[in-house]
């Protein structure tokens, strides 16, 4: 809203040009067909097999990529809530309500202009939740995890669940999808590691950061990360009894407040989370841990950038804005962690939201 009245209009993707970051994976990928080190640019830090958006794109102008890649995000982030909504249940109207919430989050609006890798991360998460075939989830899943490493979360439920054959056909597809890069893996390593010394507090989700901002480094994010952690398992275990599909779509708050830097386009993996919440089997359950999941999911939404600019002259600081993102992910963790919930039923009699 801060965004809508600003003086000088709406602020979507502030000091950035549109395909941003695609640019990186275009220019990276044009390297290794030339036979350089990709990694040798201080901004490509995702996965080798990432390099093959790059590949497909590079034969035509980065304006026109820009925009095929704008509707391929667009289309996987809507397709992803669609899946997901349709898997819990929701009704029609819900549906286009979710659809609604999606178009107008600042997440997905900074994914769009920048071009990162986000909305095809989301298709490949939500297709493992709702596909049935085993292979395919074990491919889907094996996917995620070569193109950013956070989807790796998702192999704890397996393990927990003894849901062995997946872990090792998920296993098995990742080798083979990295094979083709064997040799980019080294370096890529390298370059993983030195991104775990970024330290800045602007358009960061992840609260190990911040904290590291508030006093000294180490300390704040090996508070962060114990808090993390020990969420992380404390939902594990008290989703337990729910079917995989769910505790997968459980976790992906704790892929998006990874204890790195994470950038605001991560904010679209509580999409597929928030359908599920407000699912048929979810709605009724504990009101406050519900209120307390929907505030962070606002906040989280929050456009900082515009609100630095709007509220300047009010706050006189740069730095209360940036805190709000950070707390709402605090928030959802929280509210997943140890809010209530119903215990999952297998009677498929519970009433739609979509009324009759």
């Amino acid at each position: 809203m801060a965004s809508l009245c600003r003086p000088g209009g709406i602020v979507f993707v502030k000091g950035y040009f549109f395909g941003f970051d695609l640019l990186d994976f275009l220019d990276a990928a044009k390297d290794w067909s030339a036979g350089l080190n990709p990694y040798l640019r201080s901004r490509f830090v995702t996965p080798p097999p990432s390099l093959l958006v790059g590949m497909a794109l590079q034969h035509i102008s980065s304006a026109t990529a820009s925009l095929v890649f704008f509707a391929v995000n667009l289309a996987a982030v809507f397709g992803s809530v669609w899946m997901v909504g349709r898997f819990v249940k929701m009704g029609r109207i819900a549906l286009f309500l979710m659809l609604a919430i999606a178009s107008l989050y600042y997440p997905v609006v900074y994914l769009l202009e920048r071009g990162n890798l986000d909305g095809l991360m989301l298709i490949l998460l939500c297709s493992v939740v709702v596909v049935r075939n085993q292979w395919l989830k074990g491919l889907f899943l094996a996917s995620s995890v070569v193109l950013k490493i956070y989807s790796v979360l998702l192999m704890v439920p397996l393990l927990a669940g003894r849901r062995f054959r997946l872990f090792l056909l998920t296993v098995l597809s990742g080798v083979l999808l990295l094979l083709p890069f064997h040799s980019l893996l080294h370096p890529f390593l390298q370059s993983a590691l030195s991104r775990t010394q970024e330290f800045t507090a602007v358009e960061n989700l992840s609260p190990a950061v911040v904290l590291g901002s508030l006093c000294k480094h180490a300390l704040g994010k090996t508070i962060f990360i114990l808090f993390w952690a020990a969420t992380f398992f404390r939902a594990s275990w008290r989703y337990s009894m729910f079917p995989l599909e769910e505790r997968f779509l459980v976790c992906l708050p704790w892929m998006a407040a990874f204890p790195l830097q994470v950038y605001p386009y991560s904010g679209v993996l509580l999409l597929p989370v928030l359908a599920w919440r407000l699912g048929p089997r979810q709605i009724a359950a504990n009101v406050v841990s519900l209120r307390v999941f929907l505030v962070g999911f606002l906040l989280v939404g929050t456009q900082q950038g515009a609100l630095n600019e709007y509220f300047q002259s009010l706050v006189h600081s740069h730095r209360l804005f940036p805190f709000l993102n950070v707390v709402g992910m605090v928030l959802v963790l929280t509210s997943l962690a140890f809010g209530g919930s119903l215990p999952y039923c297998k009677n498929e009699d519970t009433p739609t939201l979509e009324p009759v």
